[in-house]
């Protein structure tokens, strides 16, 4: 598991809305960073990653592919507290007691089972996880925003477009 992310985009609020293009890597301003304190956000484009409060350019990061925003499993797990094991039996990793593999399409979450859009990807010892999993009533239970620019922010408040601009 690597530490860095990329990035996302779109929101079920948003949906049908006309993008915003904040196509920056998280602008370095006070305006910025007030509206991003407490969140951890990707963006895919760039590499940067906004976490603790900061931005940064990890090693291992996002990326997005076939229009599915792929997120480093560890980055968001440690960021919300959450262990990652490692099963080498079934060669797969578990959060919470939640199992997921290569190519996986489904995860089993309290008995419930969540089909998804997008499988769970292996790469380079990385496991990434498409940004659905992170939702509510998913893995994290929390609220994902992603953007057409590549940003990806997770347990987002409400933004207005002129905010998004301003995050960049």
């Amino acid at each position: 598991e690597g530490d860095k992310p990329r990035e996302i985009f779109s929101s079920e609020e948003n949906a049908g809305e006309t993008p915003v293009d904040i196509s920056g890597a998280f602008a370095d301003n006070s305006i910025s960073e007030n509206l991003l304190t407490g969140t951890l956000a990707f963006h895919v484009t760039s590499g940067a990653v906004w976490s603790n409060n900061k931005k940064s350019y990890p090693e291992v990061t996002a990326f997005a592919e076939n229009d599915v925003f792929y997120l480093p499993l560890r980055t968001v797990s440690e960021a919300y507290g959450k262990q990652i094991g490692w099963d080498a039996e079934t060669a797969s990793v578990t959060v919470d007691g939640v199992s997921l593999k290569d190519g996986m399409d489904s995860v089993n979450i309290q008995g419930k089972i969540i089909s998804l859009t997008a499988p769970v990807v292996i790469r380079d010892g990385v496991t990434y996880i498409p940004s659905e999993l992170v939702g509510k009533d998913r893995l994290f239970g929390v609220k994902v925003l992603r953007t057409d620019a590549g940003v990806c922010i997770i347990d987002a408040t409400e933004y207005s477009k002129e905010e998004l601009v301003e995050i960049n």
